[in-house]
């Protein structure tokens, strides 16, 4: 029986850590529009899409829809 517990203990533990590690992770690779806005890339992204009004080239790997798309989240959320 004490085996059974400790496994239980060591299942559960493993489960906490891979939650938070899933949890760390996703919070410091954002993906969407709106992580990328909440995270503080606002700036970078009206730099970028500066960059593209002028003709020349984005230092983001970004097309012109996406940045677009995060300038507008960037005003939705007040940034």
């Amino acid at each position: 029986m004490p085996m059974s517990r400790r496994l239980s203990l060591v299942l559960v533990l493993a489960a906490l850590v891979l939650g938070v590690g899933y949890y760390t992770y996703r919070w410091f690779t954002p993906d969407s529009a709106a992580d990328l806005a909440r995270v503080g890339q606002c700036e970078r992204y009206r730099e970028a899409m500066s960059r593209l009004e002028a003709g020349l080239e984005s230092d983001l790997q970004a097309d012109p829809n996406e940045i677009q798309m995060v300038l507008d989240e960037c005003q939705r959320q007040g940034h």
